[in-house]
C-alpha cells in the first residue's frame, strides 16, 4: 500500500540512511530548502500550477539517499528500490526521475521513460542542479563537475550524460522562465 510521509519523517529517513554521510545529509537538505523557495517563487506568479510543497520538500530530501555507497552512477534506481520497500512508492517513482537515470534506463535496455513529468519534479531536478554537495554553485559549475566524473569514472557513458544534461538544461530553462512574470506554465 502506497502511503504518504511528513516532512520531519522524510528528515529522519534520509538522516538515517545517509548517517555516515553528512556531505549528501546537508546537499540534501540544501536542495530541499532551494526548491521550497523556488516553488514559492513560482506559486506566486503560476498559483495555477498548483504545486504540493509538502511532496515537493519530502522527494528532494529522499532524492539520493541511494548514494549508500560509492556507485554513484545508480544512485536514483537505489534511491527508488529503498522507498518501495518502505511502502513510499508515490515518492520512489519521483526521486528516481532526476539526473541521468532517463538516459541510463534507455542505455540498460529498461524501457522505461524517467523523465520528470511534474512540476515537482522538475523543481527537484532544477534545484539538485544547482548544488555541487551542499555549495551552491549554479548549473553551469555542476555540469562540470559531472562532466569530469564520468569522464574519470564512467567514460564509456560520456555522450549518455551530455544527453541528459541537455534535457536537464531544458528543465532549468522551463523552471527560469516560470519564475518570470508572462513565462510559460509547465
Amino acid at each position: 500500500m502506497d502511503k504518504t510521509i511528513r516532512i520531519d519523517e522524510a528528515e529522519d529517513i534520509m538522516r538515517d540512511l545517509l548517517k555516515d554521510k553528512p556531505e549528501k545529509i546537508e546537499h540534501s537538505l540544501k536542495v530541499s530548502d532551494f526548491a521550497y523557495r523556488t516553488a514559492l517563487e513560482i506559486k506566486k506568479i503560476h498559483p495555477e500550477l498548483e504545486i504540493n510543497l509538502d511532496k515537493l520538500r519530502i522527494i528532494c530530501l529522499l532524492h539520493d539517499i541511494g548514494q549508500l555507497n560509492e556507485d554513484h552512477i545508480m544512485h536514483s534506481f537505489e534511491s527508488r528500490k529503498l522507498l518501495e520497500r518502505m511502502g513510499l512508492e508515490m515518492y520512489a517513482d519521483s526521486v528516481v526521475r532526476h539526473g541521468d537515470t532517463h538516459e541510463l534506463a534507455a542505455h540498460l535496455g529498461m524501457g522505461m521513460d524517467l523523465r520528470p513529468r511534474t512540476i515537482e519534479e522538475k523543481i527537484m531536478v532544477y534545484a539538485d542542479s544547482h548544488f555541487k554537495n551542499a555549495e551552491c554553485v549554479g548549473p553551469d559549475e555542476k555540469f562540470k563537475r559531472v562532466r569530469k566524473v564520468v569522464k574519470e569514472k564512467y567514460p564509456d557513458i560520456m555522450e549518455l550524460t551530455e544527453s541528459a544534461l541537455k534535457r536537464i538544461g531544458e528543465i532549468i530553462a522551463e523552471i527560469d522562465s516560470l519564475k518570470t512574470i508572462g513565462g510559460d506554465s509547465a
